[in-house]
């Protein structure tokens, strides 16, 4: 599995638009080579409810390569959508999102 360049070679949400490459959150030595993009996507939803009460949807997807050699070690890749709608919905709204690609080892 491709955890270093996934945009391009695996399975991720779709759709994204105007991806743009941002500061990693958490630097340390395990994610030097990781890099987080953040993104916007559609989502459709379509529910009744009184207009006061709020409806969270929240994805997560993650690819991950493991294995043991004297000790466990891996790298992966991994995306996350939330939104927080209020009120009835039907049809598609905007909705944030953000993948870590690149984390772990890659010795």
């Amino acid at each position: 599995m491709d955890t270093r360049n996934p945009l391009e070679n695996e399975t991720t949400f779709i759709p994204k638009y105007n991806i743009k490459e941002v500061a990693n959150q958490f630097p340390n030595e395990d994610n030097e080579n990781a890099k987080t993009y953040q993104y916007e996507s559609r989502l459709y939803a379509k529910y009744n409810t009184t207009p006061e009460n709020t409806v969270d949807i929240s994805m997560s997807f993650m690819g991950m390569n493991n294995w043991w050699i004297y000790g466990w070690s891996g790298n992966q890749y991994h995306e996350h959508l939330y939104i927080i709608l209020e009120g009835s919905q039907e049809g598609w709204v905007p909705i944030k999102g953000e993948i870590v690609t690149g984390e772990g080892n890659y010795r």
